[in-house]
C-alpha cells in the first residue's frame, strides 16, 4: 500500500469525537465490514488508556492477542495508530488519526 492511500484512508477514518457511547456502533460496522471473516479477526477498542471492547474470533489463537498488546503499547507511546512507516526521522510523514481514538484489527 503506498503512503498516499494510507494518508487518504486516515482521512476518512478521522473521527470528529469518540466516547463510550459509540463503542458498540463501532464494533458493530468493523463485524459488518469483517463479514465472513469476523471469526478470524481479534479487536481491541482503547480509549483514554482503558480497555473498553475486546474481541477475539473463533479462529484466532494467542498470537493475535501478542500482536495486539505489541500495537496497544506502541501506540499508548507515540499516542498515535497508523499503518504509516517512515525510513527517514527526519522526513517523517504526518498522517494523525485523534490520540483519543484506538481500534485494531488483526486478520
Amino acid at each position: 500500500m503506498e503512503m498516499s492511500e494510507i494518508l487518504v484512508q486516515e482521512n476518512q477514518a478521522s473521527l470528529p469525537k469518540f466516547g463510550l457511547a459509540d463503542i458498540d456502533r463501532l464494533a458493530a460496522m468493523v463485524k459488518e465490514k469483517a463479514g465472513n471473516n469476523w471469526d478470524k479477526i481479534c479487536l481491541l477498542i482503547a480509549l483514554n488508556h482503558r480497555i473498553v471492547y475486546f474481541h477475539a474470533g473463533t479462529q484466532t489463537t494467542a498470537e493475535n492477542n501478542n500482536w495486539i498488546k505489541k500495537k496497544l503499547n506502541t501506540v499508548y507511546f507515540f499516542e498515535h495508530s497508523s499503518l504509516c512507516q517512515t525510513t527517514h526521522r527526519i522526513n517523517s510523514v504526518a498522517c494523525r488519526l485523534p490520540s483519543e481514538v484506538h481500534h485494531f484489527v488483526k486478520y
